[in-house]
């Protein structure tokens, strides 16, 4: 299934600084899985990557420093999946839409 590309800003409206990094962790449902998926795209599918490198990446795209809880989310909601001891991270195949998450 191809990625989608969209343009959460103004779903994240106050939850991006203008360097488009998110401020904070919303709280709002809608918001959040809006934000999941502005993170899930930055990272590519056909590529593994460390735990190392996943937080780096986290990292540069978020300012209230908790890679844990991001990178959890990530794999609850199916946009990375990983090797059971967590070293390994992967885009799976199939990915799910912003609209999957919506009743």
């Amino acid at each position: 299934m191809e990625r989608e590309n969209m343009d959460y800003a103004e779903l994240l409206k106050g939850h991006l600084d203008p360097d488009r990094k998110l401020l904070r962790w919303p709280s709002k449902y809608k918001t959040k899985i809006a934000a999941i998926l502005f993170l899930s795209e930055k990272f590519a599918q056909g590529r593994t990557y460390t735990a190392k490198e996943v937080d780096a990446i986290l990292l540069d795209h978020h300012l209230f420093n908790d890679c844990c809880t991001l990178r959890r989310e990530l794999v609850n909601t199916k946009f990375l999946e990983r090797t059971p001891d967590g070293r390994t991270y992967w885009v799976p195949q199939s990915v799910p839409t912003y609209d999957s998450f919506l009743f």
